[in-house]
């Protein structure tokens, strides 16, 4: 078993055809996949660690856009949903756009001037006869 191992890490390492590399060593293509799950093979760390590189030298800014782009320069094509679901599984979000530091608030106290009571009314309304008759106020100046 630990042959076959590592069989599997010099085939990755490899870079030719795989088809006649398993003929020449007379290995079935079953048995490598199957060893290669086994392995726990991951076809993206080498892009996950370019894009931890990219991230870092943003100052953690970028997103999934220009991390797809940035990759573009590099070589690497994917698709946008492939780079997002690479960086939520490395959990890298930028942090400059979901940060609150807080909502906008002008409140300093109370707002507007109280006007004088000029005309010296009892606005305090107390049920009975007298809730009856004041059903207004005035705010126009005597």
């Amino acid at each position: 078993m630990k042959n076959l191992r590592k069989v599997v890490e010099i085939v990755k390492a490899i870079n030719s055809k795989l088809e006649d590399l398993l003929e020449f060593i007379g290995l079935n293509r079953k048995t490598f996949y199957y060893n290669r799950a086994r392995l726990n093979y991951d076809k993206y760390s080498e892009v996950k660690d370019l894009i931890k590189w990219l991230y870092a030298g943003s100052d953690e800014t970028y997103g999934y856009r220009r991390i797809q782009d940035e990759l573009f320069l590099f070589g690497y094509v994917f698709d946008d949903e492939t780079v997002r679901r690479i960086m939520r599984s490395i959990k890298l979000m930028p942090t400059c756009y979901w940060t609150k530091s807080g909502k906008f608030s002008s409140y300093k106290g109370e707002h507007g001037k109280v006007a004088e009571n000029l005309v010296r009314r009892d606005y305090v309304v107390t049920s009975g006869r007298k809730s009856k008759v004041l059903w207004y106020t005035s705010r126009t100046p005597c």
